[in-house]
């Protein structure tokens, strides 16, 4: 449904997700071939633990390195104008519907610009934390927390788990060049 364009893919299993990783490997490469470029092979893969947390770190320089991906330790806009306060992410707040306050939902923060990778690093499309936590190469391990996980939870450096499918866990693959021609 349309309404669901931009939301994340969810309830696979992590079998289900390395399967899809290899077709979409296959097909890639496929076109790759068809096509003139210096690239000849890709492989496509969950990432490591190490890529994921570097992609969260993207533009936070070694030694200064805050607890979320957009820069800070705060799980609220500490700039100043009509973002000041917003939540920064979609987490558990407390009990209940997980909807967030006055029945609008968590995820409405979108102001948050990409890093220089191109991912949000807050609530929004291509957020690194919150909305659904994401699988890594390592089965039964995700990062970045979701809607079910409370702020603190959202770190950079958690580990979240699962044990199947669920409407909390997602992915997010990544493309390896692994063959050029000269």
């Amino acid at each position: 449904h349309p309404a669901y364009e931009r939301y994340p893919v969810v309830n696979l299993s992590y079998e289900q997700v390395v399967d899809y990783c290899a077709w979409l490997t296959d097909r890639l490469n496929e076109n790759l071939v068809r096509i003139p470029s210096h690239l000849r092979e890709v492989v496509v893969r969950l990432p490591t633990e190490e890529e994921w947390e570097m992609a969260a770190y993207a533009d936070q320089p070694y030694g200064q390195r805050a607890w979320y991906p957009w820069g800070h330790n705060y799980l609220r806009f500490q700039g100043k104008g009509k973002q000041e306060g917003k939540i920064l992410a979609n987490f558990k707040r407390g009990t209940g519907d997980y909807m967030g306050i006055a029945g609008k939902p968590n995820n409405t923060v979108s102001f948050l610009k990409p890093n220089s990778w191109g991912l949000k690093t807050g609530a929004g499309f291509y957020n690194l934390a919150g909305n659904v936590a994401e699988m890594i190469d390592t089965k039964g391990v995700t990062k970045g927390g979701g809607f079910t996980n409370t702020g603190m939870e959202l770190r950079i450096s958690e580990r979240g788990s699962y044990t199947g499918p669920s409407p909390w866990v997602g992915f997010r693959y990544l493309v390896e060049a692994v063959t050029y021609n000269d």
